[in-house]
């Protein structure tokens, strides 16, 4: 035993220190208790210390732990097979002494104590899962080991290829992205060890959903087309729910008539539909999409075409009793083509104890629907009220009968709403129309009007109340038309129709956005062709003070060419463009260029040499291309001032030039 200088005497012991236990991360230790002092000369003991080192290439690592009461201890998080020297020192009331005695122990040391990632953490996007982790200082490569346990919108016998296929992936970085498949659950983990096939600090994640990547296939064979419905069949590609990337929850039809470029949407859950309504001797284009619960993709889809047959000439087809009185029936039926041999027709009526025969020689076209241009309409009257009549139209010479309807001489409500509402503002007002319901089921009296103001951008001009608009009609017609004033500008409006027979029918609603006033430009923009720059004209626009400048959203530069056989845009049913041709009185120009609010200046150069184009939503196509010598052009600058989905524009225009 030898001595160690303090303030007083403590003693050191040799051998005291004893190793008990080792792992892989922990020493367990233990030593002689501190005996009751024998000698007045030793110091007043109060407690224990450890320090344990650890030596690295060109320094020592130290640790040390204070305040031990016992004579005994576990010293954990340590790391596998290092070896650490730990000594024993003593508080006293004079302080810490030097080593009353010391030993080495080393932990033990496994291939999967060596290999272990600590601190893993993922993070999912979308279909992606970013995972990062903590460096080791044993591993120079990581292996990311991941497997899917399911995809969620399938059961395991739908699967054509097997689960719990482990994939490898070697990295000698701390973070990596897997791109996965998208709506389905992994098991997934990162070691230093490649032989490794589980382990006990695996992850589970589930990737997000996206839309789909496959689509229905159409049954083409199965197809059953007349000359107004088409019965149509799909079936599902037996990988449909591995590619589905959600949960299915419907399919979607879009079908076109290429002649109107008319576009009608269905949706179902089942394989199959009969879609009627269609006109004769018509080609249709059908797309067929899946929906899962993201949505459904524009550009994944199976298409195919057919042609509706031509009409029978010699049958009343489509024979509907369309409106009802207490005293007459309202009859429509399609119109037949000019050029068949019809002579006439003849219509019966019958009731239990009744029956009565008109025949009809004149021109039918003399009959033309108002309401309906392609159908042939005939009122019955001085019937009896509250009969129930059975009628049919047969036609002369082939007396070739159509199929039996009933009707009742009882007025009740439409049951149908009226359609395809339009709204066209100017500066007070809306011009709103309509379309006529289709069947009346009564004799149409009028329609009730009723507009709600929902919201401006300016809160004092909030709101209106509630307008209410009896209005009156005289005639069955296409379309029917009113103005509403004092409507306010960048604005938000309802308008509730609903027509009225004997009793009101149901309401068609739809939401209307008045745009704001013109405003001043803010800053013109700064148009060049090659070093020279063109001056604008003053436009005899009537401009309202610029006080809601937060409502302009970009400008759009515009090429007007004078030539009159420059066809540029197509006539087509497009918002846009419908404005820009009642705004500019021509069809001869294109959008070239677009700025929003952010770019200062607004500025181009209008000399290029190659052919450039890409699409805007809203506007179309941005086309740039070079300008043909000897054409005249001018440039139309566009200030887009806008409230919600409404829009005006502050024009402004050059002189014509031509290019040189």
């Amino acid at each position: 035993m030898s001595e160690v200088s303090t303030n007083c005497k403590v003693s050191e012991i040799e051998n005291n220190l004893n190793v008990t236990k080792v792992t892989k991360t922990s020493i367990a230790i233990i030593w002689n208790k501190e005996l009751v002092k024998l000698d007045d000369k030793e110091c007043p003991f109060e407690s224990y210390i450890l320090d344990i080192e650890k030596p690295r290439d060109d320094f020592v690592e130290n640790r040390k732990i204070v305040n031990i009461q016992s004579n005994s201890l576990v010293i954990r998080s340590l790391l596998p097979g290092t070896t650490y020297t730990i000594s024993l020192k003593k508080s006293t009331v004079h302080g810490e002494s030097s080593t009353v005695s010391h030993v080495q122990a080393t932990t033990d040391q496994s291939k999967d104590s060596v290999m272990y990632v600590a601190g893993l953490r993922k993070t999912v996007m979308g279909s992606e899962v970013h995972l990062q982790w903590f460096r080791s200082e044993f591993i120079r490569t990581y292996f990311i080991k991941y497997r899917m346990l399911k995809l969620l919108a399938c059961s395991h016998d739908e699967m054509q290829s097997p689960l719990h296929v482990q994939h490898v992936v070697p990295t000698k970085s701390t973070n990596y992205t897997l791109k996965l498949t998208p709506n389905a659950q992994y098991e997934l983990f990162v070691t230093g060890d490649e032989t490794l096939s589980t382990n006990e600090n695996k992850q589970t994640v589930i990737t997000k959903g996206r839309l789909p990547d496959i689509a229905p296939v159409l049954l083409r064979q199965g197809f059953r087309v007349t000359n107004e419905s088409a019965a149509i069949h799909w079936k599902d590609p037996p990988e449909n729910c591995q590619k589905m990337n959600g949960f299915f929850k419907k399919y979607l039809l879009e079908l076109m008539d290429i002649q109107n470029t008319i576009i009608n949407t269905y949706e179902t859950v089942d394989r199959k539909m009969e879609i009627t309504g269609l006109d004769p001797k018509t080609e249709y284009n059908l797309r067929v999409k899946y929906v899962n619960h993201i949505g459904s993709s524009r550009q994944t889809y199976d298409a195919a075409s057919f042609h509706t047959r031509a009409t029978s000439f010699l049958i009343a087809q489509d024979l509907t009793a369309y409106k009802t009185g207490r005293d007459l029936i309202g009859l429509r039926w399609k119109s037949f083509d000019t050029k068949s041999t019809i002579s006439g027709i003849n219509i019966y009526l019958q009731d239990p104890i009744w029956n009565k025969t008109i025949t009809v020689t004149e021109d039918l076209r003399a009959f033309q629907c108002k309401a309906w241009p392609d159908f042939v309409c005939f009122d019955v009257n001085e019937l009896m009220s509250n009969r129930n009549y059975t009628i049919r139209v047969e036609t002369l010479p082939e007396e070739t009968q159509s199929n039996t309807i009933h009707a009742v001489t009882r007025e009740t409500a439409t049951s149908l709403p009226v359609s395809d509402i339009k709204a066209e503002y100017n500066n007070t007002s809306i011009t709103v129309s309509w379309r006529i319901p289709h069947l009346l089921n009564g004799i149409l009296r009028g329609f009730v009007l009723e507009l709600e103001h929902l919201s401006s951008f300016d809160d004092k001009m909030c709101c209106q109340s509630l307008m209410n608009i009896n209005y009156t009609v005289s005639s069955e017609q296409e379309r029917y038309l009113y103005v509403l004033q004092n409507i306010m500008p960048a604005s938000c409006y309802q308008i509730s129709i609903r027509p009225f027979t004997k009793r009101l029918g149901p309401a068609t609603n739809q939401i209307i956005d008045t745009p704001p006033l013109p405003m001043p430009f803010q800053t013109k923009p700064q148009i060049k062709l090659d070093n020279e720059a063109i001056q604008w004209k003053e436009e005899n626009q009537t401009i309202n003070p610029a006080e809601n400048t937060e409502l302009i959203t970009e400008t759009l530069i515009i090429v007007q060419e004078f030539n009159g056989d420059a066809n540029v845009t197509q006539t087509v049913p497009d918002t846009f463009r419908s404005e820009m041709y009642r705004t500019l009185a021509s069809n001869a120009w294109w959008l070239t260029h677009v700025c929003t609010v952010d770019d200062d200046p607004c500025s181009l150069n209008l000399r290029v040499h190659d052919y450039q184009n890409y699409t805007l939503p809203y506007y179309g196509q941005v086309v740039k291309k070079p300008l043909q010598v000897n054409h005249q052009y001018r440039i139309v600058a566009a200030q887009v001032n806008r409230y919600l989905s409404a829009r005006s524009y502050t024009i402004l225009a050059t002189e014509y030039f031509t290019m040189k």
